[in-house]
């Protein structure tokens, strides 16, 4: 049985916010869901791999558009519908290489925050179009912004920073110089990571701007723990996830990620892992007392970590179906170099987009849309009514089919069909209505204040 035939059509409602900030108002989720991204779709997918050498070295054109997903001309990695920008392309991030030793002075303590802005303006301008509207990632993962989650490789930022208070108080205790150093590094990764992102909206401001893998809550299945795994979120996260409030309120946008280990290929597991990673995003999406949602595009490898394997059907189900059943705005697909880096990789990828990955998000895509349009009114995003179940936004195959079009620029596919009674029951019982801003009522049928 495929993938399509299995599932029926099922589309809609935001289960669980922050503590805090899940109010009904009547029958309304409070804060408001996310605006969309692009008009009328609820739902998208970006591509975010450099696979435009597939096309250019061996004429192997993978048609992305035709799938609905969004791309970058040209297959560009860098464009004006997302951007990436990793440590050495934007600004003087500090940090220290694997070899221990520093770059643009390894603390972020000790970097200069004047030189590091000069340069990374002077980055902004360079890639980024003035009109610049697109998705603006910043991929930095040297260390982290809270002392605690500094662990492993991450431990020399510990040492480093407390090696910098006895240089400067020789005879302070060591409990004082612990608590200093801490106290100073995540000062100063704080300054550093905002001033960052106010720079890129003042620069840019209509671009999307957020750091990639924030916000976490490593929830990662630890070896031999296969029978135990929950999916939950590390409970000493979801508190230190609430310390990085500054962060919440200078991004435009959430990036976490749900790249999933072939540990997990086809498992329940790998649901779980996805769910309570975009789970967290979600609740963090909300804090701060905002009127709307900040958007969550999770980031997601149609390949497993370390590999060159796709993904399964199950696990196409359990990174993007999982994402825009619980309310995402969207999944970014990230690959990197290497799958365009010769003809036989770049057919195997093209075969895999036709037959399997284009078609998934085609018809999740299409379901989002259309659950929106006849539950809210066009309104309004929809998410599970029970965000532990096993619905989502599939198309029936009883009622649609997946087709090829022909027309002046070429050919193009699209869902061919109608709902039927039995489909809209289905949406009824399964999801409820997130409405967006200016909406209200439980099918977003009401203008409200907001």
């Amino acid at each position: 049985m495929t993938l399509v035939s299995s599932l029926a059509l099922l589309v809609g409602t935001l289960f669980f916010l922050s503590p805090h900030l899940a109010i009904v108002w009547g029958e309304t989720l409070w804060p408001a869901a996310a605006t969309p991204l692009i008009q009328d779709k609820p739902f998208i997918v970006v591509w975010n791999t450099p696979s435009a050498a597939c096309k250019t070295k061996f004429n192997v054109d993978l048609e992305l558009s035709v799938f609905d997903i969004v791309e970058n001309a040209n297959g560009s990695f860098i464009g004006k519908n997302i951007t990436i920008f990793y440590k050495s392309k934007l600004g003087r991030y500090p940090f220290y290489t694997k070899d221990s030793l520093p770059v643009y002075d390894g603390l972020v303590q000790i970097a200069s925050l004047n030189k590091h802005l000069k340069k990374a303006a002077e980055d902004i301008h360079s890639l980024l179009a003035a009109d610049f509207h697109g998705l603006a990632v910043i991929d930095w993962e040297e260390w982290r912004p809270l002392w605690d989650r500094n662990w492993g490789s991450m431990t020399i930022y510990k040492k480093k920073s407390k090696e910098l208070v006895r240089s400067k108080y020789p005879h302070l205790p060591e409990k004082k110089v612990n608590w200093l150093a801490k106290e100073e590094f995540e000062d100063a990764a704080k300054n550093f990571m905002s001033a960052t992102l106010k720079l890129g909206k003042k620069l840019r401001p209509e671009g999307l701007w957020g750091f990639y893998k924030f916000p976490d809550c490593y929830n990662y299945l630890k070896e031999n723990a296969t029978t135990n795994y929950t999916g939950h979120c590390n409970s000493k996260d979801i508190p230190r996830n609430n310390q990085l409030s500054w962060l919440w309120k200078v991004s435009r946008v959430l990036y976490p990620s749900i790249y999933i280990s072939e540990k997990l290929k086809s498992t329940i597991n790998a649901q779980k892992f996805v769910h309570y990673k975009i789970k967290e995003a979600l609740r963090v999406s909300a804090l701060n007392e905002v009127i709307e949602s900040l958007p969550v595009l999770a980031y997601a490898r149609y390949v497993y970590e370390k590999s060159l394997d796709f993904l399964t059907e199950a696990d196409l189900i359990h990174t993007i179906g999982e994402s825009a059943a619980m309310g995402t705005s969207g999944v970014v697909l990230w690959g990197d170099m290497e799958i365009a880096h010769t003809m036989k990789l770049c057919e195997a990828l093209k075969d895999y987009i036709d037959e399997k990955l284009g078609k998934y998000v085609l018809n999740t895509t299409t379901a989002a849309m259309l659950c929106s349009r006849v539950m809210c009114g066009g309104h309004g995003r929809c998410v599970r009514q029970d965000p532990e179940s096993r619905a989502y936004l599939h198309l029936d195959p009883r009622s649609f089919e997946i087709i090829s079009v022909l027309s002046s620029s070429g050919s193009t596919l699209t869902a061919r069909g109608s709902l039927h009674l039995k489909d809209v029951q289905n949406m009824k019982a399964r999801f409820t209505c997130h409405c967006y801003r200016g909406w209200t009522g439980s099918h977003c049928q009401d203008k409200s204040f907001f």
